[in-house]
């Protein structure tokens, strides 16, 4: 079986303590011999509430390629690092693996991450209709007559 027909795309989203710890996934990563496809710098965030003690973290995410046999054995070794606050490793989808890089906004590079795009026509969630702004402006001219 090849092995690169095994290798998958991954997104890890994480929280460490300090600039410093964030390295080390990246150390990690390559000891498993991942692919970094794409490092999006740790920043450092204030927590909403306290994570082990900590009330600032610095918040990163690398889109990487790695064996899918190996993801669980990375994310263990991940679980038992005491300065990787939280973290979440999620298998991109071919919708979700665009490159950020040559997207431009006001002729800068989007940062942060991609954003889902909503359809045109309403959705139906339940027992109700998801509508959008101008469907919404439309019915309550229509109930003002």
């Amino acid at each position: 079986m090849d092995k690169e027909k095994n290798e998958k795309n991954y997104e890890i989203g994480y929280l460490a303590r300090n600039e410093h710890d964030a390295a080390e996934i990246k150390n990690l990563l390559s000891g498993y011999k991942a692919v970094i496809l794409q490092d999006e710098p740790a920043k450092k965030i204030k927590l909403a509430y306290p994570i082990k003690k900590e009330l600032y973290a610095h918040f990163g995410f690398i889109w990487f390629s790695m064996d899918a046999a190996m993801v669980n054995e990375f994310s263990k070794q991940l679980k038992l690092n005491s300065k990787i606050l939280r973290f979440i490793v999620i298998n991109l989808t071919k919708e979700m693996q665009i490159d950020r890089s040559t997207e431009k906004k006001n002729g800068r590079p989007i940062t942060g991450k991609p954003k889902i795009k909503s359809a045109e026509s309403p959705k139906k969630q339940g027992n109700f209709e998801l509508i959008n702004n101008e469907l919404l402006e439309k019915k309550l001219e229509e109930i003002l007559k």
